[in-house]
């Protein structure tokens, strides 16, 4: 159906989805396995709670969301992993540069590590602005942006595209 109206691209396992709809990893799953199959881009959410990056334990947060791709039935030739910490989400909170530097590497590596895909992307996402866009962008480890709350004003959205 989503390819139907013309759809490329398809986001999965958003940290509100995970806890309004209770989408566990199984769900998830057969989400990603149903997007690879129709020949979409699965854009896949990762990310964790602040008490979870308070307490040290991110990485390994991180780490278990991006275990279920292991299972999938087939190895997609491109996959996007987009990071928004929970706690960065619509709150205009945002990482330092060298935490989200930090993350991009992580995934990366994970995913070299334990999954043969064609092309890997790293996206962050998490009240990200015109003001933080560029530097966001210039982050080795990232490959894009996944743009929220600014994506609804034309104003900021178009800037944001301009450092793209």
């Amino acid at each position: 159906m989503y390819k139907d109206v013309g759809a490329q691209y398809i986001i999965i396992g958003h940290s509100e989805r995970r806890a309004y709809f209770s989408e566990s990893n199984a769900i998830l799953l057969a989400k990603l396995n149903n997007t690879i199959k129709a020949g979409l881009k699965p854009i896949f959410c990762v990310g964790e709670a602040k008490e979870i990056r308070v307490q040290n334990e991110y990485l390994s947060f991180v780490q278990s969301q991006l275990e279920i791709l292991k299972s999938l039935d087939s190895k997609p030739s491109e996959l996007i992993i987009a990071y928004e910490p929970i706690w960065a989400i619509g709150t205009g909170l945002v990482p330092t540069y060298a935490q989200i530097q930090e993350m991009g590497k992580f995934i990366h590596t994970f995913m070299q590590e334990n999954l043969v895909c064609g092309k890997i992307s790293v996206l962050y996402g998490g009240s990200v602005s015109p003001s933080n866009a560029k530097d966001i962008l210039a982050q080795t480890k990232i490959d894009g942006v996944l743009v929220g709350g600014s994506s609804l004003k034309i104003v900021d959205f178009t800037a944001i595209c301009e450092y793209a």
